[in-house]
């Protein structure tokens, strides 16, 4: 996650190399994250209720993508493709920094947020 910003900061011509390193990067850190939430997911979830579980996740998460593209598309037809680049970047790292600052790090068990 802390390489997608080289995306928004890679100038033309041989600064792709730059791009390249951030997307690279950013897809794998995404690979990661998948494999731990769905272990996760996987571990914690009783078996009768795991096809329920994933088929909700599934739904959500590809449900936002097409949100997300609206989202990108009305940034970059206001800002600019770099510039909504740059904010999608940034995003991606503060959304990291938010949860580890949160009471959610030191919980080990949802039970654990209650009250």
């Amino acid at each position: 996650m802390l390489t997608a910003p080289l995306m928004a900061l890679a100038p033309g011509g041989a600064g792709l190399l730059l791009f390249a390193l951030g997307n690279a990067g950013f897809g794998a850190s995404v690979v990661v994250l998948s494999i731990l939430t769905r272990t996760y997911r996987q571990t914690t979830t009783p078996a009768a209720l795991l096809p329920r579980v994933m088929a909700t996740v599934r739904f959500v998460s590809w449900g936002a993508i097409p949100v997300g593209a609206l989202a990108a598309g009305g940034a970059a037809s206001f800002w600019g493709p770099r510039t909504a680049l740059a904010l999608a970047c940034a995003l991606t790292v503060l959304s990291p920094v938010l949860l580890l600052s949160s009471r959610l790090r030191g919980a080990r068990d949802l039970t654990d947020l209650a009250a």
